[in-house]
């Protein structure tokens, strides 16, 4: 099957659904399938770039195009480069801040539909429009309402086949729109290397936190009540934030200590390479993630603590949507979450989390996105049969 991937930016490490769409792709042409990826609004390219790229160990056909294009001239380039490579399946990898800063892409509706116009169409929903839940604010108001009209604008021009989400909370937004989304699970985008055969030291309590944090009360809260446990079991206590712009994350060190006190040991590791950074969420006790509870299931740094057999504490969680509302269709993704900060029933879950761990690798999700696009194909291929055979066995009216 030929499938080609429109996303917004493919710049290595700087665009998440980016790095997913590529290591998508990928696993999709090593288990036999013809893959191509098209950056529709990459702002990290000055001229267009047409060529391949070398995705673990796959040769990928990629077009990149310059954001500072006009969006007729970028949209042309790719329906021509489209026109060759000729795909069976068009997937559109979308995020509405991927092609348009402020989030407001009005038009993308006409362009998608010149552009994709006759082909099999498939979107993955990695995002929706905003949320107004914790915002009082009449722009945020705003913003998700023209947000929702021109994504409910683009279901009913392009009209896809097939809908992909990884959150049940975006379901359900899909199904008040009319449409019905099937749920893909978002993946690690950080291999899993080896880890060291040395025994996990019983002596050290280490919480990783990938990427980003937001410091709420509800994470504060969290953290003193594990180091609390730690301090009277005799283990030694720390924070390791992972990954992220550097700076960044050192700001967040200096907040996270000021809101927590004295005595706790907050590491910034700046930038690992891949597998450096393997072996420091291997290193880890504990994930934690400051994304709400009923969102986890399209969280990346969530995944990537899943991936390598190490659940995740998510403390916060909004109120209307309730403390038990967890991001995932699974019950055992479910069960890697830690609601509780309670030491023994952390250290429980991690020894009993590794089978969990290839539910949310790159192999099973590619399996389950090929699977969904072959079953969608073939019940139209049925429906559109059955209703050719009924057409020819009914007699035609006779006019007059």
């Amino acid at each position: 099957m030929k499938i080609l991937f429109v996303c917004g930016s493919i710049e290595p490490g700087r665009d998440g659904v980016g790095d997913y769409t590529m290591k998508l792709a990928a696993e999709l042409s090593r288990q036999g399938n013809l893959c191509s990826v098209v950056a529709i609004n990459d702002c990290h390219v000055l001229t267009e770039f047409s060529g391949y790229y070398n995705i673990d160990s796959i040769k990928m056909p990629v077009l990149r195009l310059p954001t500072k294009w006009p969006n007729k001239q970028r949209y042309h380039s790719a329906s021509v480069w489209i026109e060759k490579q000729d795909p069976d399946w068009v997937s559109l990898q979308f995020v509405i801040y991927a092609f348009r800063p402020n989030g407001l892409p009005f038009g993308i509706s006409t362009e998608m539909n010149k552009m994709l116009a006759g082909r099999k169409l498939h979107i993955m929903f990695h995002e929706l429009w905003i949320g107004i839940e914790r915002s009082r604010l009449i722009k945020t108001f705003i913003t998700s309402t023209v947000q929702k009209g021109i994504i409910k604008h683009l279901l009913t021009t392009i009209k896809p086949s097939i809908i992909h989400t990884s959150l049940p909370y975006f379901q359900q937004r899909l199904a008040d729109l009319g449409h019905h989304g099937k749920l893909l699970q978002v993946f690690s985008n950080i291999d899993r290397y080896e880890k060291n055969n040395k025994s996990e030291n019983s002596c050290l309590f280490r919480i990783g936190i990938f990427s980003q944090i937001e410091i709420y009360s509800s994470v504060v809260l969290f953290l003193r009540a594990l180091k609390e446990q730690a301090d009277t079991s005799g283990i030694k206590f720390e924070i390791f934030l992972l990954g992220g712009i550097e700076a960044h994350m050192k700001a967040k060190a200096i907040q996270l200590r000021e809101q927590l006190g004295d005595g706790y040991n907050v590491l910034v590791t700046g930038y690992l390479a891949p597998p450096a950074l393997s072996k420091a969420l291997h290193s880890c006790t504990l994930g934690l993630t400051s994304v709400p509870r009923h969102c986890l299931g399209k969280s990346g740094s969530v995944a990537a603590f899943i991936a390598h057999g190490i659940p995740v504490a998510a403390p916060h969680f909004l109120t209307n949507q309730g403390p038990y509302k967890i991001g995932f269709s699974s019950s055992n993704l479910c069960n890697a979450i830690i609601l509780e900060p309670a030491l023994e029933h952390i250290y429980l879950l991690k020894k009993n989390i590794l089978h969990t761990a290839n539910m949310i690798e790159v192999p099973a999700v590619a399996k389950k996105f090929i699977s969904d696009l072959k079953e969608q194909y073939e019940s139209r291929t049925r429906h559109s049969d059955n209703h050719q055979f009924i057409q020819s066995i009914v007699p035609a009216k006779r006019i007059g």
